[in-house]
């Protein structure tokens, strides 16, 4: 609070005004995050004056002007000793009784969260907005402030006056202004999220495409001899087209990205790609929060998804009715790989055609390869018995390293060691291999006749190290907007000093700038 201590010591002297402004949103029949949003703006009085430079909307903005109002909404944060908002989560038949109680919440809130002997002069104006409700089938011109209302202000802030537009001069009106630039801010932001306001974005929009994932250049792990396999690329979906379409990820290609959101990318362990539930209304199938990937149609339609990420349904022997599956996946012939993270040596599985590729995605710098295995089941075993084999047996301490996980370290860390030796190597994979061919056989599901193939590969010149890399920070942003100049793993480094995780963008639908 911006206040001198003699301001406030005596009801007679001087003291600071705190005026504040009560608004709430339009009332949504068609969107289904809710009532509408209740907000508060508390300011003092010379942080109003401040405030009164910034221009007057004659009127609120027309639709889909959440852009226009951003650069008001962040001066207004920048000098509200308060700003809240109450997102009403479901439908209320009397919404005028509703949102009255919350302005009273509001108001108590931010009584406790103030000194106490600023409560006096606590507020010495209070505006009220409230902006078409619609109550029972109909829109209401103007709701009335309730005479109990008024009389619960008086008891909380008994120097506090009850305006609203209609009757606000000048300047009590500015408050109460800058109050619905906030509010109405709040309500376009929620409302941009809702799923009919996305769909409809998705449909009137040509420059869409969602991005599945990234792809390296898989050359044959048997044929690959460290040498470069060639850029990665943006594996995506355009909203017109059939089938999955690659963005080559070359050094000085410009990409200018938005975010609009996350979609169900459809679940493939072949080159079919897509949600069940696309078609021509949902070109991208339906739309996923969190860190779902797919959507309920398609977890159901696919159990099988649980083989690949977790534990193995059945022995490989005994497959499932899902043929088109175990021929095509489980199986084919896997193998694993392992490399060193900070402190840990990572351990992890993929299909034989793509090993090189998901360790490139790792942006490792070399790795030790081990294959072939005959089917998911036997490599999922081996997998987890050989973690286990190294966390036990396998002398740590003295290369550097503390334990074996099938759990990678965080995109900052890894950046981190990106910036303190892009090109790290040590002894660690050496012993590591030593070790292996020694006593990999101690693991389950391998037997002694078994040939397998255990060898280090380099991948330091697959990548593109930007020149000035300690300059560089990660930004987890919503969009991407910048030049290439960089690249391992799935990071991209920009002419902007931006490092981008693309995994952040995986199952997005984007606007093309």
């Amino acid at each position: 609070m911006k206040h001198k201590d003699s301001e406030i010591t005596n009801s007679n002297s001087s003291h600071i005004d705190f005026f504040l402004g009560l608004s709430f949103s339009n009332i949504s029949k068609f969107h289904k995050f809710g009532a509408g949003v209740v907000g508060v703006l508390l300011l003092d009085s010379e942080n109003l004056e401040k405030l009164r430079n910034i221009p007057k909307l004659e009127s609120f903005p027309e639709k889909g002007t959440k852009d226009k109002l951003q650069p008001y909404v962040s001066k207004i944060h920048n000098s509200a000793e308060e700003l809240e908002f109450i997102i009403n989560k479901k439908r209320i038949e009397k919404p005028e009784v509703y949102i009255f109680d919350k302005y009273l919440n509001l108001i108590k809130r931010i009584k406790g969260r103030l000194n106490k002997s600023l409560l006096k002069f606590f507020s010495k104006i209070v505006c009220v907005e409230i902006n078409n409700p619609y109550i029972g089938g109909f829109w209401k011109p103007r709701a009335e402030i309730p005479k109990d209302f008024q009389e619960k202000i008086k008891k909380l802030t008994p120097e506090a006056k009850i305006l609203t537009s209609r009757d606000s001069p000048d300047s009590e009106f500015s408050i109460l202004h800058l109050a619905r630039i906030c509010v109405r801010y709040k309500y376009l932001e929620l409302k941009s999220k809702t799923p009919v306001f996305i769909h409809n974005q998705v449909r009137r929009t040509n420059n869409l495409f969602q991005i599945h994932r990234v792809k390296w250049n898989n050359s044959d792990i048997e044929e690959y001899t460290g040498f470069n396999v060639g850029y990665p690329r943006l594996i995506v979906h355009y909203k017109n087209e059939p089938f999955f379409s690659s963005i080559d990820l070359k050094l000085g290609k410009r990409i200018l990205l938005k975010k609009i959101e996350k979609f169900c990318k459809g679940f493939s362990y072949t080159d079919v790609f897509g949600c069940e539930n696309s078609n021509a209304q949902y070109p991208f199938g339906k739309i996923v929060y969190g860190s779902k990937e797919l959507c309920f149609d398609c977890s159901s339609a696919h159990p099988e998804r649980f083989c690949i990420f977790g534990v193995p349904q059945c022995d490989c022997v005994n497959l499932c009715e899902n043929k088109v599956f175990a021929g095509t996946y489980c199986l084919q012939y896997h193998g694993l790989y392992a490399f060193q993270e900070k402190d840990q040596i990572r351990v992890g599985k993929s299909t034989l055609n793509r090993l090189l590729g998901r360790v490139l995605e790792h942006g490792a710098g070399e790795a030790v390869v081990i294959y072939p295995f005959s089917s998911l089941c036997k490599v999922s075993n081996i997998e987890k018995s050989l973690t286990s084999l190294l966390n036990h047996k396998f002398s740590f301490p003295k290369i550097g390293a503390q334990k074996a996980s099938l759990r990678s370290i965080s995109k900052e860390e890894k950046i981190n060691e990106y910036k303190r030796n892009w090109e790290k190597t040590s002894n660690v994979l050496d012993n590591l291999i030593e070790f292996l061919k020694d006593r990999i056989h101690e693991t389950t599901d391998i037997s002694l006749a078994e040939v397998l193939t255990i060898k280090k590969i380099n991948l330091l010149r697959n990548y593109k190290k930007p020149s000035d890399i300690e300059l560089f920070e990660f930004n987890d942003s919503q969009s991407i907007n910048g030049e290439i100049v960089g690249y391992r793993g799935t990071f991209l480094f920009l002419n902007t000093h931006e490092i981008i995780d693309l995994r952040n963008f995986y199952g997005y639908v984007v606007e093309v700038d």
